[in-house]
């Protein structure tokens, strides 16, 4: 078949599908090029190549497969619904490792289902969490979800029994609620119980 363009995330990309042997089983393979990325590294490696005086056999050989890549399946897809059935399993792999690697959900060692399914879904609410506090700081110079997760642990408070006085807040904690639409009082009443034989404590938890 020819190749076929599509429109996909702003970008431009062809798809030209192939009868293959796979393994010894019928199935097709996709060739791709992703014009938006083939143009970016081809300026990229031209201009390192020209300060470099590379030869143009040699830049011409670097480049032909630039932005080029291939997907196989053992089921024949119509290209222009490839590319969204690829990229939401790529979606789903950076789910998995934001909630792993960023988020710090430590992983479960257990062999019972109800737990585990409680652990994927406790997974998936820090990802939206932590998708939407990335939004709120899109186009921040210093600010992102992570370090601002990391910045607000240091919010402490020294709590006594009928209330909590939070202590000095930094002018990065005060950007971040600003931008997460949060106010932090200076107190809060509250009747906790703070005490220890019959004295109160002071603490910074």
């Amino acid at each position: 078949s020819d190749l076929h363009r599509y429109v996909y995330h702003d970008g431009i990309v062809g798809i030209k599908r192939i009868l293959a042997s796979l393994y010894g089983n019928k199935g097709y393979v996709y060739l791709c090029v992703d014009f938006n990325k083939r143009n970016n590294e081809i300026k990229k490696f031209t201009i390192d190549a020209l300060d470099d005086k590379l030869p143009r056999k040699e830049w011409s050989s670097s480049t032909d497969k630039m932005g080029f890549f291939a997907l196989a399946s053992s089921v024949k897809i119509h290209p222009g619904k490839l590319l969204p059935i690829y990229y939401q399993r790529e979606t789903l792999e950076q789910l998995f490792d934001i909630s792993k690697n960023k988020d710090h959900v430590s992983p479960l060692d257990t062999h019972d289902e109800n737990t585990y399914r409680g652990h994927i879904m406790l997974s998936f609410m820090a990802v939206i969490l932590y998708l939407k506090l990335n939004k709120r700081f899109a186009g921040h110079k210093r600010l992102n979800a992570k370090n601002a997760l990391i910045e607000m642990k240091n919010l402490k408070c020294k709590v006594y029994d009928d209330r909590a006085l939070i202590k000095k807040i930094t002018k990065d904690m005060r950007e971040i609620c600003k931008i997460v639409d949060i106010k932090i009082p200076e107190k809060i009443f509250s009747p906790i119980n703070r005490s220890v034989g019959g004295k109160k404590t002071g603490n910074s938890p």
